[in-house]
């Protein structure tokens, strides 16, 4: 939880982001059909849930994962130069 309270600006901001390349995915690799507008209340597809938690705040928090990493990385060969 603290993770998620300390990169909530980076959530925020790749969001939307996240949530297309999700689609994007979802409809042309799996073949699914869901759509994001649907998840306003009452959602009666408990998949758009998973779709929302997964995409929506697990793919942001990945990314940022892996941006961090990449910038360790670059921090190590340039050290070594």
């Amino acid at each position: 939880m603290a993770i998620i309270g300390k990169d909530s600006f980076y959530i925020m901001s790749l969001y939307f982001l996240t949530f297309k390349l999700g689609s994007c995915l979802l409809n042309s690799v799996f073949r699914v059909n869901l759509n994001p507008a649907e998840l306003m209340a009452p959602a009666h597809n408990i998949l758009l849930y998973v779709y929302f938690v997964i995409i929506g705040v697990w793919g942001p928090l990945a990314l940022i994962g892996v941006w961090r990493m990449l910038m360790d990385v670059v921090k190590l060969i340039v050290r070594k130069i």
